[in-house]
């Protein structure tokens, strides 16, 4: 029975970047299909003091091909 995994991600996370090659091999070896979600980390942490916010902006732009 497949089951579906919804893949929750930031693309400007390099974290992220890293779990959704796990999860792709993961698909290759388990019955799954994976629901790709966009996720903001700067919107969610709007607001609050990050001294790297201007660094994890900066591939912003590509943000309008996904």
């Amino acid at each position: 029975m497949t089951k579906t995994v919804q893949f929750h991600f930031d693309p400007l996370c390099p974290w992220a970047w890293e779990s959704s090659k796990w999860i792709r091999e993961a698909q290759m070896v388990r019955d799954i299909d994976i629901e790709w979600r966009l996720f903001s980390l700067k919107l969610v942490n709007e607001g609050k003091e990050d001294p790297l916010a201007d660094e994890h902006t900066t591939g912003t732009p590509a943000l309008r091909t996904l």
